[in-house]
């Protein structure tokens, strides 16, 4: 059995599902954040700078921090410490867009 997670926004548990086969993201019922690993992403992301975020990491409670993506275009929070991203309400839909790629799992 996994740990639980809790949202670094709102603090609702996060809910895993597995959106392909062995990739499994965790998604926020309440603000609809998605947790990805960093490796389980399709889409190879440049992240630019790094400012501390206001919230912790939900898996190893280390501080994230915020990137930017596509010339500042899209916001990414990450944690270094073990390498998961995570996306806010509507940044998906956003990454999809500009990277042109519509599964983003794999």
């Amino acid at each position: 059995m996994s740990e639980r997670l809790d949202c670094p926004k709102c603090k609702a548990p996060l809910e895993s599902h597995e959106v392909v086969d062995g990739v499994g993201v965790n998604n926020c019922p309440a603000c609809f954040g998605v947790l990805y690993a960093a490796d389980d992403l399709a889409v190879p992301l440049k992240l630019i700078g790094a400012a501390p975020a206001r919230f912790d990491c939900p898996k190893c409670r280390r501080p994230m921090e915020t990137t930017t993506a596509y010339d500042g275009k899209l916001e990414v929070d990450r944690c270094a410490a073990c390498a998961v991203l995570w996306f806010d309400s509507g940044e998906i839909q956003i990454l999809r867009k500009l990277s042109g790629v519509e599964n983003l799992a794999g």
